[in-house]
């Protein structure tokens, strides 16, 4: 994936976190370019990534996760979204599933997650 929604393009950093770790870690959150995200992958292994301050432990990917403040959060399709407060929301990132030769040959900067 390359993290660019809202981002200036020189602050844009290609990442790409390996499948099986992410199936191993459901919730993951990581920082890049001085920017927090998290993944969310369901059990079917649809990943969706958010981006925002809010740091999760590691947990099973449900309906609603819970940061390290022991806040809850609704995932949805376009955020993730304070259950006490539904204004406050982690925006959804732009993201795709690819294969590493291919990304690595057009992003040889990646920044590689496993």
């Amino acid at each position: 994936m390359q993290l660019r929604d809202g981002m200036s393009p020189e602050r844009r950093v290609p990442v790409a976190i390996d499948t099986i770790f992410l199936r191993k870690h459901p919730v993951y959150s990581f920082t890049v370019a001085n920017e927090r995200f998290v993944v969310v992958t369901s059990s079917n292994g649809a990943n969706r990534v958010y981006r925002g301050g809010a740091t999760f432990p590691d947990q099973r990917a449900t309906a609603t996760i819970v940061d390290d403040h022991r806040e809850a959060w609704r995932v949805t399709e376009s955020a993730l979204v304070l259950e006490r407060d539904s204004n406050t929301r982690l925006p959804r990132v732009a993201a795709q599933r690819a294969f590493w030769f291919g990304w690595y040959a057009q992003f040889p900067g990646t920044v590689l997650l496993k």
